[in-house]
């Protein structure tokens, strides 16, 4: 289990995120309302560079087609992406931002919404 701590002076301000670089790993780190949530940096649609895309609530919109994403599990809640963001633990200590860099556990990686998609 790889952990790194991202200083405070360095998060992201409220409805912001920020791409972060550790050895070999780049994350995502969102800023919901002084609630942190770390996921992969690009749309699983077209690779898009989600730091560039839009926070609503817990919602993370591409920038590039619109799909958005649920930044507390990464699935996704609009099309066209299909599959999940992965998603990381992590815990405020002291101000500063510790990140597990083991992606969590999903129990499904495709689109969970109320209604199904379908693709025509």
């Amino acid at each position: 289990m790889s952990t790194h701590i991202i200083p405070q002076s360095e998060l992201p301000q409220s409805g912001h995120s920020k791409k972060f670089e550790f050895d070999d790993t780049a994350i995502l780190v969102a800023n919901v309302g002084g609630e942190y949530f770390a996921v992969a940096p690009e749309c699983t649609h077209w690779h898009a560079p989600l730091e560039d895309g839009m926070i609503c609530g817990h919602t993370l919109m591409c920038p590039w087609h619109h799909a958005c994403f649920n930044l507390k599990d990464g699935k996704p809640t609009e099309p066209p992406a299909l599959d999940a963001l992965e998603t990381y633990n992590t815990t405020l200590q002291n101000g500063d931002l510790k990140v597990d860099l083991t992606p969590r556990e999903t129990d499904s990686t495709k689109v969970t919404t109320e209604t199904d998609l379908l693709l025509v």
